[in-house]
This record gives structure tokens, C-alpha cells and sequence, in this order.
């Protein structure tokens, strides 16, 4: 589709790419005007939307760098007429803005009205002073309050600290859940974070990469935290490591040391370095499908060979304690058979009866070719025995 040019690219923001301080042949902006324009067909009929401001684009024009057969359309401020016509149309009570309308009405070069000259700032006046109370549904703002404020400068502040809290409030799937307290705190320590770190790269300050927000953290507790976990992940694993097998033991005992000491050294460099994407259109060529074959069969052969040898050895040390166990108690058994039971049932007897058939026939028990015998008055020995 995108070599057939049915993709549209919309690049919304281009000075945003890049930095007042950014050196220009380090500049994201220009490689990004340089494949849009090599995305074109030669003779430029390939749709393309990018938006810049004013100033920066005439910068990366200054330098010859700009889009080749584009129409350039240019944003004019909003007039007052168009301000009243889009707060009219927005807003649920009109007869709420008839202080602010007539305003823009009467002085079209006033305050007010170069305040609101722009889509954005009408946007954040008709955010804010349309936010109701969630439990009474009363207005919380009134729009006259706009009249008060002394420059277009002191408009834009007013709306923008009023913008946050209406935001959070009117939230569409979760109104009210981020305080615009703590909102505005996290806002702020990102935006700190943005314009005090100076990475080693182009979009410094300009982008948020999640894998370079820690240090907002707290560079040493992030490390702190990274270490002390890793000890107390290894300590658990070496209570997991079997003991029935020295070798495998003392293996998995030193992977886990290497592993810990890795964890710390990885948290104690003063970089960290990029993550690595995942190609997966890389499965679809043809060379890389056997790479990964291959080295699938490699890791089950391995995987086979070390588990058979590993089952062989426990199996073998497990047998040989199962047959000494076995042999250790049957001669107890057999031992405890023939003497204690002979030596009960021959001696009580004699002692507790006097006389007759018991006192001259003690039974006895006798333990002959694996059989046992009773003899005496009462039993008398198998045939055989």
C-alpha cells in the first residue's frame, strides 16, 4: 500500500521535532522533509498533510529544505465573528456569553479579542467555562470573568490554568479520577525532567521516551531499588536449586551468582542503552525463517540432550537409595519377627501357668525355609518343617 501510494502521511508537528538549540545537520526535521519528499512520485502527486509553524518552517527554508510541489496554506488569527459564531454554537446557554460576545462584537482589536484570536485558545475559554459540578450540574465559571483580565498574555495564562482542572472533570470515560492538583505536579516534573536531561541525541527535550523517564525517580534509588531486587530474586531462586544432585547444584548455584552480579553491574552504568524492537517483517524474508529453524532445533537438541542427561543421573541416585532403603527394612522386620515374637510366646506362658499341658509343652515359634511353625500343646509343627 505505501509503495502503491495509498497511504496518506499526516506529520502534525514538525517544529516540535526538534529543538532551538539543535545543531541544523542534526535536525529530525530536515530527514523528515527528505522522505516525505523522496515518498512523492516524481512528478508529485503523492497526498501528503504537514503542518509546522510559521517561523520554524521558514528557518528549514532558509537552509533549502522544504516540500516540493505542495500547496502551503497558512492559518490566519480568528476573527471576532468567527469567535462569537463558534462560542455561540458551543456553548449550551448562549445568553451565558453575552457579555463575552458583545465584547468581541464592539472592540475587535481589544483584549479579549486578540486573546481568543486563535482555535486553541477558544477551545481551552469554551473547556473551561462549560465545566459544571458534578453532583449539583451548576456552572462553576462565569465567562465574564474573561472582561477582567488586563492583556491577550494574561488571557492565555487564566486559560490555561483553568484548563487542567475542567479536563480532568470532564474526562469522557473517567471524569474526576486524576486530581488536577497531583495532574498539574506530574506535568510539571515531566516537563523538568524534559528541560534539564540532555541526552545524548537530537530530540533532546523534545520527546518522552519511557525508558529514559527514571531518573525522575531519583537516579540512586532507581539503582538502589534495581539491586535489592535482583539480591532478593536470587536469594529466593537458590532456595528453589535441588539438592539431590551436587553437580546441578553447584551449576545453577553459579548461574544465579553470575546473573546477580550482571543485575548489579547493569544498574550501576551511567547509561542505559536502547531497547531493541522487535522485527517480526523480518519472519517473512527468506534467509530469516531458517535462522530461526535452525536455531530452534539447536535449543531443543540441547535442551534434550542436558534434561535426559540430568533425569539419568537422579533416576540412577534415587534407585539406589530406594533398594538400600527396601533391603534396611526387611532385615529389621525379619530380625524383630523371629526374635521378639519367639521369645514373648515361649516365656510368658511358662511363667504364668503352672503345671499341665502348658507347663510341659511351652509353645514355641520356629522360622524355617521362610515358614513359621507353631508347636506345643495346641499346634503342631507342618509337614515338612
Amino acid at each position: 500500500m505505501v509503495q502503491g501510494h495509498h497511504i496518506l502521511p499526516v506529520l502534525d508537528g514538525l517544529d516540535e521535532m526538534d529543538t532551538a538549540t539543535t545543531p541544523a545537520g542534526r535536525r529530525r526535521a530536515l530527514r523528515a522533509l527528505q522522505e516525505l519528499n523522496s515518498y512523492q512520485d516524481p512528478t508529485g502527486n503523492a497526498p501528503i498533510v504537514l503542518t509546522c509553524r510559521t517561523t520554524q518552517y521558514a528557518e528549514l527554508a532558509a537552509l533549502d529544505v522544504r516540500m516540493r510541489e505542495a500547496a502551503r496554506i497558512e492559518l490566519s488569527p480568528v476573527t471576532p465573528a468567527q469567535a462569537t459564531a463558534y462560542l455561540a454554537a458551543l456553548s449550551t446557554n448562549a445568553a451565558r456569553w453575552t457579555a463575552v460576545l458583545d465584547n468581541l462584537t464592539a472592540a475587535s482589536g481589544g483584549t479579549l479579542a486578540l486573546g481568543l484570536s486563535t482555535p486553541w485558545r477558544l477551545n481551552l475559554a469554551a473547556t473551561a467555562y462549560e465545566e459544571r459540578h458534578p453532583d449539583t450540574f451548576a456552572y462553576l465559571r462565569n465567562p465574564a470573568d474573561l472582561l477582567t483580565l488586563a492583556s491577550p498574555a494574561a488571557v492565555r495564562d487564566h486559560l490555561l490554568a483553568l484548563f487542567l482542572p475542567a479536563a480532568t472533570h470532564q474526562h469522557p470515560t473517567c471524569p474526576g479520577r486524576y486530581p488536577p492538583d497531583a495532574t498539574h505536579r506530574w506535568l510539571a516534573a515531566l516537563a523538568t525532567h524534559l528541560a534539564t536531561t540532555t541526552p545524548a541525541r537530537a530530540a533532546a527535550g523534545a520527546d518522552i521516551t519511557l525508558h529514559e523517564l527514571w531518573p525522575m525517580a531519583g537516579s540512586r534509588l532507581v539503582r538502589l531499588t534495581d539491586t535489592l531486587v535482583a539480591l532478593v530474586f536470587t536469594t529466593l531462586l537458590l532456595h528453589l536449586v535441588p539438592t539431590d544432585n551436587a553437580g546441578l547444584e553447584t551449576l545453577l548455584r553459579a548461574m544465579l551468582a553470575l546473573s546477580c552480579v550482571a543485575a548489579v553491574w547493569a544498574a550501576s552504568r551511567a547509561t542505559v542503552p536502547t531497547p531493541r524492537t522487535v522485527q517480526l517483517h523480518r519472519l517473512w524474508s527468506r534467509s530469516h525463517p531458517r535462522q530461526l529453524a535452525a536455531h530452534l532445533v539447536f535449543v531443543v537438541v540441547i535442551g534434550l540432550v542436558v534434561g535426559l542427561a540430568i533425569g539419568a543421573r537422579t533416576g540412577s541416585r534415587s534407585t539406589s537409595r530406594t533398594g538400600s532403603k527396601t533391603g534396611s527394612n526387611a532385615c529389621s522386620r525379619s530380625g524383630f519377627l523371629s526374635g521378639s515374637r519367639t521369645g514373648s510366646r515361649s516365656g510368658s506362658p511358662s511363667g504364668s501357668r503352672s503345671g499341665g499341658r502348658a507347663a510341659s509343652h511351652p509353645p514355641t515359634l520356629a522360622i524355617r525355609f521362610g515358614t513359621i511353625s507353631r508347636s506345643g500343646s495346641r499346634w503342631a509343627p507342618r509337614s515338612g518343617s
